[in-house]
């Protein structure tokens, strides 16, 4: 290598790792080696029209980060990345350096031509669509989409104030939700480009963890609600779907699923592999296979409506042969015939679940086996069961 280039900074190299360009030194040019830059080595590089530094690897155990300064790439802004690079190569050197880069960022760290973050949640939306369920998508990332459209502002630079616009409008809960996926989404957009810095990094919404709503129904006011629904007007096609859900602990959009070639021929097994949810099918909420035993009680149930069926499609149908619509089941059909029983504070449905597997660890059922019923692990069950469930005397040994 000439003499002349040693320790030149070389202007226009393209980064190895990225379509930046490198604005010093270089590990080769063209036909001409340049010497490998030192361990701590703080590289300015341009970003889309901007300045950022290229931190070394090994302060973060082998990952490549880089930190947007947000100035246009200027001469004057060129000497102000190149005093920022010195400033954190020394704190490397002093083994002073801030791994949260807070010590480092300005008022100009995030640019504010960045898109829309609209846009970019639409792209983390489509990309999200080959590894999660479409269920997901059309529920939840679609829940985030409708709080994005509502946001004050589309900038990601006022990450601050959308923080507060969740906060101000959502539950705490629901605005932590939120504000999640879109540090989720603008974390992935920095990893592909797609923006120069993410500004919800270090941004974070408290929210006490609550526990899940289990609120089980005693055994005298399960059978009053499935009289009800067996005397009810309306909604007695729906009794023997209410009886199942009851005795069985199934969820409900898995017993919506259920079909009679889940059935063992002789009843004595369900096969529980699917679920029936917005319309479509899709594996269990655990993407498991269980097995349940089916007792005397459910054959006499599920008898005679193989018999009417003859054993073909659906188990549970709703009043036009069709799939039951878990909307109208849960807002209508549940909560009309619960208002007819005032004496029974209301609960949701979804408590069919819990008044079983409570029932069953109340009747001594071991936690591995009410877990392997109900699609549930046993660690699951104690966390949320233990505290409701009727408390035993000593046994004398």
């Amino acid at each position: 290598m000439p003499s002349g280039l040693k320790g030149t900074v070389i202007w226009g190299l393209r980064s190895r790792s990225s379509s930046s360009t490198a604005i010093s030194s270089a590990s080769s040019w063209g036909d001409f080696e340049v010497p490998r830059k030192p361990k701590g080595t703080v590289t300015v590089e341009k970003y889309r029209g901007r300045l950022r530094l290229r931190l070394p690897r090994h302060v973060f155990g082998g990952v490549q980060k880089y930190m947007s300064l947000g100035l246009a790439n200027t001469a004057e802004n060129r000497r102000i990345a190149k005093a920022k690079a010195q400033q954190i190569e020394a704190d490397i050197a002093l083994e002073n350096f801030d791994h949260s880069l807070k010590r480092y960022r300005s008022k100009y760290a995030v640019a504010n031509d960045e898109p829309p973050l609209i846009d970019l949640w639409e792209k983390f939306t489509q990309f999200k669509r080959n590894t999660i369920e479409s269920t997901t998508i059309d529920t939840t990332y679609k829940t985030v989409e409708t709080h994005i459209k509502a946001l004050p502002t589309q900038q990601i630079a006022q990450a601050k104030l959308i923080r507060k616009h969740l906060r101000d409008k959502l539950s705490p809960r629901a605005a932590k939700k939120a504000f999640n996926y879109i540090k989720a989404c603008c974390a992935w957009a920095y990893d592909e480009e797609l923006i120069s810095a993410n500004p919800f990094q270090f941004l974070r919404i408290q929210a006490k963890s609550s526990a899940p709503e289990i609120d089980p129904f005693t055994i005298d006011e399960r059978d009053q609600i499935i009289k009800a629904f067996e005397e009810n007007e309306y909604y007695s096609y729906y009794t023997d779907f209410v009886k199942f859900c009851f005795w069985t602990g199934c969820r409900q959009s898995e017993a919506i699923g259920l079909r009679w070639d889940d059935l063992s021929p002789d009843l004595s097994v369900i096969t529980i592999s699917e679920a029936y949810v917005l319309k479509r099918r899709k594996d269990t909420k655990t993407h498991k296979t269980r097995r349940f035993p089916v007792n005397e009680q459910l054959r006499q149930l599920l008898g005679p409506i193989k018999t009417a069926q003859r054993g073909k499609g659906i188990i549970f149908r709703s009043k036009t042969g069709k799939y039951i619509d878990s909307h109208n089941f849960l807002n209508r059909a549940w909560k009309g015939v619960l208002g007819t029983l005032p004496h029974i504070r209301y609960r949701k449905a979804y408590n069919t679940r819990h008044t079983f597997i409570t029932l069953c660890l109340n009747e001594g059922i071991s936690l591995t086996q009410v877990a392997a019923w109900c699609g549930n692990s046993p660690k699951t069950i104690l966390n949320s069961y233990a505290g409701i469930v009727t408390t035993v005397g000593v046994p004398e040994f």
